[in-house]
């Protein structure tokens, strides 16, 4: 499995009847349009799934998931379930406003600050011709054709990075698995950073999981220019990777003292960790408080 559409998938959210919808999405910053295993495409909220389309043969435009009836009617039982009609489709309206409701339960539900951190950064590192391209959210290494003596730890990785700079014309691309962490607290715990470290390192040791990430990074950024998600000018066709990721830290900070305790932690974990997993690791503090300033 890829993270791949079809050919008639994908021209559908151009010129076909999937096009209206498409353009909400681009429109509004707080959604994220992610292509998935199965020929599916994952509109998402704050990391609450709002729409699942899945491609077939059949029926290639099919809204197979809406936004789960979990987030809304435990806290209002009420509330009539909430869908998208394929009468829909032709009104941006209707759409607009399906996608309003559904963002509301989801916000009542749970509110996500780091995913809309990483959407974030997905919106402001989507262009070919910037340092860095971000190209996915939340991958995960399909295994469930492995047979379990050769499947590794299960993790999600919460951005996929390309270093788009290269010394050498003949030099690879670099591309990171990143783990985001908003304030120094989301360190510790089961899903800290050191637990991310170690899974991060089996899929860097393990081949079949370096393939198929490689294949699904250059497939994401070649359909993501083609729908005009990604911008600039550099041909996707010249993007060749490096064999292996590397593990990037983005650790965003509110005040100079969590920097600080960012810091102190991580050189805490590095004297817990072999020395070689922390080879490599790029770790980017990304600052998220700024102050008002007029120009003159």
């Amino acid at each position: 499995m890829a993270r791949k559409l079809s050919e008639e998938h994908l021209n559908l959210y151009l010129n076909g009847p999937l096009s209206k919808l498409f353009q909400v999405v681009q429109e509004d910053p707080e959604l994220a349009f992610e292509i998935r295993n199965d020929n599916s495409v994952k509109i998402y909220y704050r990391k609450k799934k709002l729409l699942t389309i899945k491609g077939d043969k059949k029926s290639p435009n099919k809204l197979s998931e809406f936004i789960s009836s979990d987030y809304y009617k435990k806290t209002n039982p009420e509330a009539k379930i909430l869908e998208l009609r394929y009468e829909d489709l032709i009104k941006k309206d209707s759409i607009r406003s399906y996608f309003d409701q559904a963002k509301k339960y989801a916000y009542q539900h749970s509110y996500g600050a780091e995913f809309e951190l990483q959407q974030n950064v997905m919106l402001s590192n989507s262009s070919l011709d910037n340092r860095y391209l971000a190209v996915d959210m939340e991958w995960a290494f399909p295994q469930q054709d492995i047979s379990e003596e050769e499947r590794i730890s299960r993790t999600r990785i919460d951005l996929l990075i390309v270093d788009l700079k290269k010394e050498e014309a003949n030099q690879k691309y670099d591309f990171y698995i990143t783990e985001v962490k908003l304030g120094a607290k989301a360190i510790d715990g089961p899903s800290g950073i050191q637990d991310h470290i170690k899974k991060s390192n089996e899929i860097i040791n393990n081949e079949n999981a370096c393939n198929t990430l490689r294949n699904d990074i250059q497939n994401i950024i070649a359909q993501k220019k083609y729908l005009g998600i990604i911008s600039g000018n550099k041909d996707p066709k010249e993007i060749i990777l490096e064999d292996k990721p590397k593990i990037m830290l983005l650790l965003a900070y509110r005040s100079q003292r969590e920097k600080i305790d960012f810091e102190n932690k991580i050189k805490e974990i590095s004297t817990k960790l072999p020395s070689h997993y922390m080879n490599d690791l790029k770790i980017i503090y990304y600052n998220m408080f700024s102050k008002l300033e007029e120009k003159e």
